[in-house]
Order: structure tokens, then sequence, then C-alpha cells
């Protein structure tokens, strides 16, 4: 079931795929509804998608990339309050993702830092760097809302 279910999410059909899932001979794990969810992101369905993010939360998994999947749909959609409650929700679930790795190059070769780690050495050239990226995606975006996704960074 797992299977098919990821191939009709894959190949576009979520319509087969959330049917599937309903009609499971079993109740549907974690992963399946992820598949769902991802594959939603994919196509930018958020109707099916929040349906099957519901039933995923439900779940309660400590699988910190299920909520992260769950935020990155939202954020593609610029649902920012479901966002933010998905995050909400991991805080209080004591949900934690591990913290990113990076490369950044400060024109003299590429250096690896982690997110949130100030121990670098060039950590103050680095997050000037990514302080200027911030700025230039606001103002692209003209959208304040990127202050809620600058929580990765920090």
């Amino acid at each position: 079931y797992s299977c098919m279910i990821d191939l009709y999410a894959r190949a576009g059909l979520l319509e087969k795929a959330e049917e599937m899932l309903d009609h499971t001979p079993f109740p549907p794990t974690s992963t399946m509804w992820a598949a769902l969810v991802g594959a939603c992101h994919d196509r930018g369905n958020i109707e099916i998608g929040e349906r099957a993010a519901r039933k995923l939360l439900e779940m309660r998994t400590e699988n910190a990339g299920h909520y992260v999947l769950i935020a990155n749909m939202y954020a593609a959609a610029g649902c920012w309050d479901e966002l933010a409650t998905v995050r909400k929700l991991m805080r209080d679930l004591g949900v934690t993702k591990a913290p990113g790795l990076a490369w950044t190059d400060l024109g003299n070769g590429f250096t690896p830092f982690l997110v949130g780690d100030r121990s670098n050495p060039l950590a103050p050239e680095i997050y000037v760097v990514l302080d200027e990226l911030s700025e230039q995606m606001r103002n692209i975006n003209n959208c304040s809302d990127l202050d809620i996704l600058a929580e990765n960074i920090e």
C-alpha cells in the first residue's frame, strides 16, 4: 500500500492516493500520509495537503521531518498562520530537527557552519552575508512574513 500511495502521489494522482489511504485495510502509517503531504507540496494542492497534514499531525509523530514537510507546504502556499501553528506544535511537543549544515563562500573558499552556531571564527562575516540576503528577499517579496522563516537561522 505504501508504494502504491507514493506512486499515485508522485504521478499527481493525489485524489487516488488519498482515496487509497482512506480505504486501507489497516491504519495508514505516518510515512504514507507524509508521502501525500510531500506530493501536495510539490503540486501546490493545499486542499488535499491540509487534509493529509491534519491526519499526520493527529498521529503526534516524533519525526521532525514530517512537521518540517507540513511547514514547508504551508510556506510555499503562503499560509503563514498555519506555518506558525505547526512550528508552535513542534515546540510544544518537544520535537526538534537537527541543525542544518551549510557552506558559505566568503571570497576565500567555502566554509562550513551549522545553523545557529556562532563559534565559527567567520561567524560575524557569515551572518552579515545572511542578513544581506534576508533583506534582499524581503525587498523582492515585500513580505515581512519571512521573519517566521528566519527562526530556522537563529
